[in-house]
């Protein structure tokens, strides 16, 4: 992708504090989103720099610092492992309203409708269950498949749709909270809801919750994954480079183990260095000297440095985004990317 800046005005940027939204539009992008951040984390990276804090999730107004890498990497760590920034957890309870079941629309069937007629809805949407209402917010009941088989069992029944509906349905808005009416779902295995308006909008069951939690626990799991084969991969590596990576402020005194660091630092045990070693500090030409080393210790001879490096600070990015809890989901690419580094980890192990 072709940005709007040059990489002479990037490494110019350097020790400026601007807005998350002027950084964005001096790189020629008009919101910030999954491919804009990409695009800018990278551009940046390149110069061997990156945002304090990180643009990616801060709000678009905060005020952000250009800053060589090394000097933000412990900064943004012990932000995202140790302090929740304001606003950064949840502010209002997880609500029925936030799984897209409950407000993504509902199959019914009205009070005239035959009982072969809602049978065949079940059937044909694979449904365990249809509720029966006239217009958009007169709930008469519900069929379900235990309801039609109750029927069955009657004598005399004689098939109509009232023979078979469950007539006490449970029921919810989408502004109440979801999990103080997890038993009430578990329970009958669903759960009609509706706007405040009154008109229904969608159905909960069971399926549905484990769908989402697993859709937003899932990268999670995959980034604890990869910390921890990353901890086993750099386990070779010796304990002066590891001291090397510290940071006394975080209380890391030498000595720490390799299963202690956070995740920026095992970038700094391997990243290379793009500013030439006649500009590099003191302290950077240690790191770059170090690091150079470091892959030479791993013995990697069939992975590319540059390539491994740069997925691991996307990965590391994706990181700090997640641990801070969204009810949002992450994009599909995402969660490939970090299939893909886990299992290139594999491979490796």
């Amino acid at each position: 992708m072709t940005l709007a800046i040059t990489q002479e005005q990037i490494a110019d940027l350097s020790g400026r504090t601007i807005p998350v939204k002027e950084l964005v539009d001096l790189f020629g992008f008009r919101r910030r989103d999954y491919e804009s951040v990409q695009a800018i984390t990278v551009g940046l990276h390149t110069a061997n720099l990156t945002t304090a804090p990180s643009f990616a999730t801060c709000h678009r107004d905060t005020a952000v610092t250009i800053v060589p890498v090394q000097e933000a990497d412990s900064a943004e760590e012990t932000a995202a492992y140790e302090d929740f920034r304001p606003g950064s957890l949840p502010q209002r309870p997880f609500q029925i309203g936030d799984l897209p079941s409950a407000v993504n629309g509902i199959h019914s069937v009205t009070p005239d409708a035959t009982l072969s007629y809602a049978i065949h809805l079940m059937r044909q949407h694979d449904f365990s269950q249809i509720p029966v209402i006239g217009g958009s917010s007169d709930l008469k009941g519900i069929i379900t498949w235990q309801s039609v088989a109750a029927m069955r069992e009657k004598q005399g029944f004689s098939g109509k749709l009232t023979d078979a509906m469950i007539e006490t349905v449970e029921c919810a808005e989408t502004h109440h909270e979801l999990f103080s009416r997890m038993t009430i779902i578990h329970k009958h295995g669903y759960m009609l809801v509706r706007k405040p308006s009154g008109r229904f909008s969608g159905i909960v069951t069971p399926a549905d919750i484990a769908e989402r939690f697993h859709q937003l626990g899932l990268p999670f799991f995959l980034v604890g994954e990869i910390e921890g084969k990353l901890r086993t991969l750099l386990r070779p590596l010796p304990q002066t480079s590891i001291d090397l990576v510290l940071n006394p402020r975080q209380q890391q005194p030498p000595g720490t183990s390799i299963d202690e660091l956070m995740f920026g630092q095992y970038v700094n045990l391997l990243r290379q260095s793009d500013v030439p070693a006649t500009k590099q500090k003191a302290r950077d030409k240690q790191l770059t000297a170090s690091a150079d080393l470091n892959w030479q210790t791993l013995g990697w001879e069939t992975v590319d440095r540059q390539l491994f490096v740069t997925q691991l600070v996307r990965v590391k990015d994706i990181r700090n985004r997640i641990a801070h809890f969204s009810p949002k989901l992450l994009p599909d690419s995402d969660i490939t990317e970090l299939r893909s580094f886990c299992s290139l980890l594999d491979h490796l192990m």
